[in-house]
């Protein structure tokens, strides 16, 4: 393994296994703390078919144990290191009616290289942007950020820093953090899944895939779509947002685009029929 998961203690008390502190303690912040994926109408409840592709480390799928035992999962990861960490969580919180998948979910079968950022796991994608312009978004988040660092003595030190000290830092935390490493990951579709296993009603479809989202959507079929009750799909390219909304909106989605205020490009989008 490139990453070896550590345990780690959540504010709640659950103990999960972890790739990098701070960027569980960030998913745990949205997942447990701003509930975001109960927000806008979605609504979750024990006994629901859910599908999480992009399933990362597995918080949601801890989140979920708690709703109910009775929630039927299939969570999508196709980076190795990232798996075993949602392998691991799984166990430490086990779900009869939850399967996990060691691929992606992309528009067609096969296989694709992914950038891994094992000090960053939720970030790695099969789509890196490595424009000036991306790298200046992140280092303008990275800046809204160092007044949120884990420990107050180096908050307090932070704020001191002025001039070139604090863009230098900057650059070295975008270096620690962006250190990538690519790997070969397995892909399906989506209609593939739902076949195989045969699913006659998904309550709620969960997208979160670095950038990956539009091809999935686009790849569904009407009778796929036809199934599906609630939908939660983040978005990264700013692009894509109205060509996704359009396609929801056939389908008879009612739809809340909620914009992400720490990372204006990124938008989480909500359908519900």
């Amino acid at each position: 393994m490139i990453a070896q998961p550590k345990k780690l203690r959540l504010p709640n008390g659950l103990v999960v296994y972890s790739l990098s502190k701070s960027d569980t303690q960030a998913i745990y912040e949205e997942i447990f703390e701003n509930d975001i994926y109960r927000r806008h109408g979605v609504t979750i409840s024990d006994g629901d078919q859910i599908l999480d592709v992009g399933a990362n480390t597995g918080l949601l799928e801890v989140f979920l144990h708690h709703i109910g035992r009775s929630v039927s999962v299939h969570a999508f990861e196709p980076i190795p290191d990232i798996f075993e960490t949602l392998r691991r969580n799984v166990e430490l919180y086990p779900n009869p009616k939850l399967q996990i998948h060691n691929c992606g979910i992309s528009e067609k079968a096969g296989t694709a290289t992914f950038a891994f950022y094992p000090r960053a796991s939720c970030i790695s994608t099969q789509f890196p942007n490595d424009s000036p312009e991306e790298k200046a978004r992140i280092i303008k988040y990275i800046y809204s950020q160092m007044d949120r660092f884990p420990t107050p003595a180096i908050a307090n030190v932070l704020r001191m820093m002025f001039g070139f000290t604090r863009p230098w830092l900057a650059e070295r935390i975008f270096a620690y953090f962006y250190h990538r490493v690519s790997v070969t990951c397995q892909l399906r579709t989506l209609s593939e899944v739902i076949a195989e296993h045969q699913l006659d009603r998904v309550d709620l479809l969960k997208i979160d895939t670095e950038g990956a989202e539009m091809g999935i959507i686009q790849s569904l079929t009407a009778d796929d779509w036809s199934k599906i009750r609630q939908t939660i799909i983040e978005i990264h390219d700013v692009a894509d947002v109205a060509p996704i909304e359009a396609i929801l909106r056939q389908h008879g989605f009612r739809l809340t685009n909620d914009i992400n205020p720490l990372i204006p490009d990124i938008h989480l989008l909500y359908g519900i029929r």
